[in-house]
């Protein structure tokens, strides 16, 4: 590892253990058993392997759970097409009183416990046009708490809500379920927030695909273009220094364009 790299890490996580570079998942090409519709039961097993193998070695990627977003989204219902909005009280109040399902960290003796939130997901998701999109209002909130139709959600949000409950997860973040769209007040309050709420999440579905009318495609769909084409390769180059010394190195290198 160059002298560069190996500061930047230290940089990022302020010294300590350094996460490894992930040559070998790399050399696995995951990509390759993946169905290009994904969303079967052996994509979903894949992707629970990649969770499995990410608690068991990425001790970075584990933020403590001591944040939770002001509002959230409950698929606990999902298996009968029906998903919930939950205020952030809400959800301490139903894991707190529940003491199986309540984990604290007590810092030390004689301090107060830190209560821990439960793991929630996050959706990145294109709008297109608004007019197809489910937007929380002050109008819309006693509905939502009471109960969201699959039928009133866009196929992105669904399918989304689908995998974080087949996943064995039940918190969801999406903006325009969770951020209440004809309030300047709360927007404003809830987008200062934006980057802790996309900072503490279990993980993140990035929906990317370009779509003008989400109503009508979902999360999961056959790309266009090659699908290898978007995944990282390996080089090695030999990098001179500024006093003419070349060392070998290893880089990984990816399509960000998307």
């Amino acid at each position: 590892m160059s002298k560069q790299r190996e500061y930047q890490i230290q940089n990022r996580y302020g010294g300590g253990t350094q996460p490894s570079l992930p040559w070998s998942d790399l050399e696995a090409r995951p990509w390759s058993t993946l169905d290009p519709n994904i969303g079967s039961s052996q994509d979903l097993q894949t992707i629970r392997t990649w969770i499995s193998s990410c608690e068991a070695s990425h001790e970075h990627c584990r933020p403590p759970n001591t944040f939770f977003p002001a509002r959230i989204i409950d698929v606990e219902d999902a298996y009968l097409g029906l998903v919930r909005l939950r205020n952030r009280d809400d959800v301490k109040m139903q894991h707190g009183i529940k003491k199986e399902e309540m984990s604290r960290q007590t810092t030390s003796p004689g301090s107060t416990s830190i209560f821990r939130y439960p793991a929630y997901w996050t959706l990145s998701h294109r709008w297109g046009d608004p007019e197809y999109i489910t937007q929380l209002l002050k109008t819309t909130e006693h509905r939502f708490r009471e109960g969201i139709a699959f039928d009133d959600l866009s196929p992105t949000f669904r399918d989304a809500a689908l995998l974080v409950h087949r996943l064995g997860y039940r918190y969801i973040w999406i903006d325009s379920l969770c951020i209440f769209q004809d309030s300047p007040t709360d927007w404003q309050q809830e987008a200062n927030a934006m980057g802790d709420v996309y900072h503490h999440p279990y993980c993140n579905i990035s929906a990317v695909g370009p779509s003008s009318n989400p109503s009508k495609e979902g999360l999961f769909r056959k790309r266009k273009s090659n699908a290898r084409l978007l995944y990282p390769f390996k080089v090695n180059i030999k990098v001179r220094g500024r006093h003419g010394e070349g060392s070998d190195e290893s880089w990984m290198v990816w399509n960000d364009s998307s």
